[in-house]
């Protein structure tokens, strides 16, 4: 950094921005990280486990600038009502009204204050506090759930292009019964993105160990780590870890 760059750095940080080379920050983000992957692999198809309001479909749209098909899975009624009016605007874009697990059942999901936190899973606050008045069980709905293997064969029958999809799953806990329930279509994904936990916010959640072992045994090697959320002392909560499958 020559001294003419020094000054225009110190310039914008006096406006409160940080000076950043493209090169240092673009392949550190996981939008660039899905462009480049996306490409790569021919993503036709992603399909979005635990959609909430639609933020990861815009996501795709807006950072990703992904322009193919998008099959989004939420069960909460009041998430649903905001969802399917967003999707009305989008052509490329299915709703399903269900979870996503290892079976074919219904259940009761707790529907938490801040709705992004809403899981099949009670909430653990013996780890971490920050979120203990967001993720705070307001009430239990009942819900659909689905396997995933279960659903492709309607998706199939609608001409959706699933033979390259990339699989997101982010359902607070629940990402490896979602697998579970996968396993007989994850020929048809060659790239996954899973939330997970560094530290437990849900009872009975997998520990980050015990996901990575799942997806090496299933196929898939990481290329990405992410992080969502920090605690007080900056250490880290939940990241997203992006997997492609092994080359044979």
């Amino acid at each position: 950094m020559n001294k003419y760059t020094h000054a225009v750095d110190r310039l914008i940080r006096s406006f409160g921005y940080v000076l950043v080379p493209s090169w240092r920050y673009a392949p550190n983000t996981l939008e660039a990280h899905l462009r480049e992957l996306f490409e790569l692999l021919g993503i036709s198809c992603v399909i979005d486990v635990g959609a909430n309001t639609g933020q990861y479909r815009d996501f795709l749209r807006y950072q990703v600038e992904y322009k193919g098909w998008i099959v989004s899975f939420e069960p909460v009624k009041a998430n649903l009502e905001t969802l399917e009016r967003k999707a009305a605007t989008d052509r490329h874009w299915r709703v399903f009204r269900c979870g996503i697990g290892a079976a074919n059942a219904t259940a009761e999901i707790n529907v938490m204050r801040d709705a992004q936190f809403s899981s099949l899973l009670a909430p653990d606050h013996t780890v971490v506090q920050q979120y203990k008045r967001e993720n705070e069980v307001m009430y239990r709905e009942q819900i659909t759930v689905r396997r995933l293997a279960d659903v492709f064969p309607e998706l199939k029958s609608e001409g959706l292009p699933i033979d390259h999809c990339y699989l997101k799953t982010d359902t607070q806990g629940y990402d490896l019964q979602v697998l579970e329930g996968a396993k007989p279509i994850l020929g048809n994904v060659l790239a996954l993105q899973l939330e997970l936990s560094v530290m437990a916010i849900y009872q009975g959640m997998p520990t980050l160990a015990e996901a990575l072992a799942v997806n090496r045994q299933l196929g898939f090697d990481a290329t990405g780590f992410f992080p969502i959320s920090r605690d007080k002392h900056r250490r880290l909560i939940e990241v997203d870890g992006v997997f492609t499958r092994r080359p044979a």
